[in-house]
């Protein structure tokens, strides 16, 4: 009897163990099956990561090649260290979009559609930056291209000018035009140097028409290939153009960013898929275990309930066997063990299920009304201590991304300006004109103006040269005394003034816009050494931040050593 009663348990035993083992490998299989997928999702995210960060080192380096100074061995091989980290790069873009075309991921269609188009932007990219290298190479420097061939004729033409001091003083002009625009690639200075060179080019045909020499002809000759030697040299400029104005460097900038753009979407949309995979992993983690929890326990009672039955068929059998004639109830109660095993599993799957919603909430940044664990939860505190390093990390990354922008506008602002500045060198009007029409859609205003000061009579007045302000530029005062109004005050003090409470009355009195409604005002003197040459005035339907007080200080700063020059050129 006892051995058939530990045959049947044992064969009990084995049974429950079998059902504890086909659960455990269950989970597990799925379990794994969610790694592997996370695990290949998270290798094409990091590819892409690796195409971003390159894709942005590449667009540095296309950048890097235009300021690069290029030495001799560039023009005789078409190739230096510039050109040779962009063929690099280029080179490990590739192998990277080959590596994921040949794995096989979850999101097949997804990521052929991204190496398509990423293999698309990169052959233009560099058919493009081909045809820089070729441009490039043709301008050449001092001793090879375009540039050697203008230095070469300057030359040929000063010696066959001979002794003629009037044409070597007129060509010696053009020469300075020539250094002149290649320093400030100003089109006014082109434009005259064409037409200057024109000019002597006909008065050199001129005279060779009248004496018909050998020499002569060969003094045109000569000339007439410098003029389209240096004509030649603006067509390949304007081919290669600006940041800001099409040609290849524009060209291939916009691409450059077209697929930094596609990388940054890409990397969004792969981020969240990540999340959500790692948030489903956790979530079948969690119920793996309660349910392993919740089997052990069952394993437990039932065992516990079956050898306690057991245990007193044994030792009624016992006594039987002894022959005492005894026959004793073996009682083995568990109830209340069971009971508070069953209360633990309870308390343990709500614990485990706020901390499941707490992990989730980091994962999605929610980082408010996080619960608080106690000193003696390892696992609560170790959660609340993440959540409040990732908050920490959070607010400094949004101070840095928004410093960082505010840097870039400011950087931006004075490129920007400073190219205005630099290519109306010589005009007032046109320079203002431009300056104010660029400052008010940059600060994000709605009206604007520079006033320059003017001597009018004895006195010096605040003329406006330059206003901005839609369909109300009739009703905008055009002169204004130093010390009238806010702009006059302004001139006066030597400060900038801003305003962020108007009502239309007092606008009305004292700004020079006329009817104009703005809810901030902000006024900013252009001083030189202490000595005022202009306001600048803008108004705003929002209101303007030290970010923007700053800038304006620091651009009428940038302003006023040019407006002085001019002025001063003017009254001479």
């Amino acid at each position: 009897m006892i051995k058939k009663i530990l045959s049947d348990s044992g064969n009990q035993i084995v049974m429950l163990l079998i059902f504890l083992g086909l659960g455990f490998i269950l989970m597990l299989f799925f379990s794994l099956r969610t790694l592997r997928s996370v695990k290949n999702i998270n290798t094409l995210y990091e590819n892409i990561v690796d195409i971003s960060n390159n894709t942005v080192e590449l667009k540095d380096k296309t950048e890097y090649f235009f300021i690069f100074k290029h030495s001799d061995k560039f023009y005789e091989t078409n190739t230096d260290e510039s050109v040779e980290d962009v063929y690099m790069l280029r080179y490990r873009l590739q192998e990277t979009l080959n590596t994921i075309k040949n794995n096989n991921y979850t999101d097949k269609s997804l990521s052929d559609s991204y190496i398509k188009k990423c293999n698309d932007i990169l052959q233009k990219t560099n058919k493009i930056f081909y045809e820089l290298i070729t441009v490039t190479t043709e301008i050449g420097n001092k001793k090879y291209g375009l540039i050697n061939r203008l230095n070469f004729n300057e030359k040929r033409v000063i010696q066959l000018f001979g002794s003629d001091i009037n044409f070597t003083n007129e060509f010696l002009e053009l020469i300075h035009l020539k250094e002149l625009f290649f320093q400030t690639q100003n089109p006014e200075i082109k434009d005259k140097f064409i037409l200057y060179s024109e000019k002597l080019l006909n008065q050199l045909q001129q005279v060779f028409n009248a004496t018909d020499e050998s020499g002569s002809k060969l003094l045109v000759d000569v000339f007439a290939d410098y003029v389209n030697t240096f004509k030649l040299y603006i067509e390949a400029q304007n081919k290669i153009g600006t940041d800001f104005q099409y040609g290849l460097k524009y060209e291939l900038k916009n691409s450059l960013s077209e697929m930094v753009s596609e990388n940054s979407n890409l990397l969004s949309a792969y981020k969240n898929k990540v999340s959500d995979l790692y948030s489903n992993l956790i979530v079948r983690f969690i119920i793996f275990i309660i349910l392993t929890l919740i089997i052990l326990a069952l394993v437990i009672y039932v065992l516990i309930k079956f050898f306690t039955k057991n245990f007193i068929t044994i030792e009624q059998q016992s006594q039987i066997i002894s022959f005492s004639g005894k026959k004793q109830n073996f009682i083995f109660t568990v109830q209340n063990y069971f009971k508070e095993l069953i209360d633990q599993i309870s308390i343990l799957e709500s614990d485990m299920k706020t901390k499941k919603n707490s992990i989730e909430r980091l994962i999605n940044e929610d980082f408010d009304n996080m619960p608080a664990y106690s000193e003696k939860d390892s696992l609560g505190k170790a959660i609340f201590d993440l959540h409040k390093k990732l908050k920490e990390d959070k607010q400094q990354f949004v101070e840095k991304s928004d410093k960082q922008k505010t840097e870039d506008k400011k950087n931006t602002g004075i490129a920007l300006f400073g190219r205005i500045l630099r290519r109306h060198v010589g005009n007032i009007s046109t320079l203002t004109e431009e300056l104010i029409s660029e400052l008010v859609h940059f600060t994000g205003s709605e009206i604007g103006g520079i006033y320059v000061r003017e001597k009018k009579g004895d006195e010096f007045i605040l003329n406006l040269r330059a206003s901005y302000a839609y369909n109300e530029k009739k009703m905008i005062q055009k002169e204004i005394q130093f010390g009238e109004g806010l702009v006059g005050t302004c001139a006066v003090d030597k400060s900038t003034l801003f305003i962020d409470k108007t009502d239309e009355n007092y606008i009305k009195i004292i700004s020079g816009f006329g009817h104009s409604k703005p809810s901030s005002i902000l006024i900013s003197p252009i001083v030189v050494e202490n000595e005022v040459f202009g306001v600048i005035e803008l108004a705003s339907l929002k209101l303007y931040n030290q970010d923007d007080i700053d800038f304006i200080e620091l651009f009428a700063e940038d302003i006023a050593y040019t407006l002085s020059y001019l002025l001063a050129s003017e009254n001479r």
